[in-house]
């Protein structure tokens, strides 16, 4: 889901690019449907599914979710998304280890 979320963001940057040459009720209503359903994707796939591998430890999920949080303000491309999600999935699996 981390790929949609990236893919989000990148149409995000591509309409802030071309905000100029489309009508701007047409960039609003792009803009809040993507919105939205990044919404939908951190509250019902990514953030119960960080809690759940986390083994139900908030605590522990939270710097999980707080990174991916940042990385949806500024996702990062290429290997660096590949290297983040590597990152955050090893955070999980440590938090899981008592």
């Amino acid at each position: 889901m981390q790929t949609c979320q990236g893919h989000i963001i990148f149409v995000g940057t591509k309409l802030d690019a071309g905000a100029a040459k489309y009508p701007a009720a047409d960039m609003t209503k792009v803009r809040e449907g993507l919105a939205g359903y990044d919404q939908y994707i951190q509250a019902k796939i990514v953030s119960p599914g960080l809690l759940k591998f986390a083994g139900g430890d908030k605590a522990k999920a939270d710097h999980a979710l707080s990174i991916n949080e940042c990385a949806k303000q500024a996702a990062p491309a290429g290997q660096a998304l590949e290297d983040l999600k590597v990152a955050l999935h090893t955070m999980l699996k440590l938090a899981k280890l008592k």
